[in-house]
């Protein structure tokens, strides 16, 4: 029997931004995860935006299937991973009408998995109400805000 996704669970990306074009990363990665951006932010600056390109059943399921293919990288492309800016695995949940809050939750092995690959995680939650997530209710972004891609080159998100 399949398991079941958590409710509103749609998927990780992950995120690497860097001060060197990132397109060895996304080329090693392409039976991983597929881009959803690759490149400027601005002057200097590049995005690699990935997501997995199977149907994770879960969070913990999408971390450690990215973990695994970025612990299998090599020379140059592990030296572009170490040298990024920020890395981070982005839980992508959408709140579902009716719910009055979203649990998400990683195992720790996860969790240790993540931090030995000096990453972070971040949770996003977006309303079901198709509205854009790069932009936030209130009109203010956030104060730690990732670099967002130009809004014509994003592909769904997570």
């Amino acid at each position: 029997m399949k398991s079941k996704a958590p409710p509103g669970f749609i998927n990780v990306d992950l995120d690497i931004v860097s001060r060197a074009k990132l397109g060895a990363i996304e080329a090693s990665l392409s039976q991983t995860a597929y881009s959803l951006y690759s490149g400027p932010v601005r002057k200097g600056i590049f995005l690699l935006r990935l997501e997995c390109n199977s149907d994770p059943k879960d969070a913990d399921t999408a971390t450690i299937k990215l973990c695994a293919a970025i612990e299998a990288l090599g020379g140059n492309e592990r030296r572009l991973w170490e040298r990024a800016l920020k890395r981070t695995f982005d839980v992508g949940y959408e709140i579902i009408p009716g719910c009055s809050a979203v649990h998400v939750s990683l195992r720790p092995e996860t969790l240790k998995r993540v931090i030995a690959l000096g990453a972070t995680v971040a949770f996003t939650c977006y309303l079901g109400d198709g509205s854009h997530p790069g932009v936030p209710i209130n009109g203010r972004q956030p104060i730690d805000s990732m670099p967002h891609p130009p809004s014509s080159a994003t592909g769904s998100g997570h």
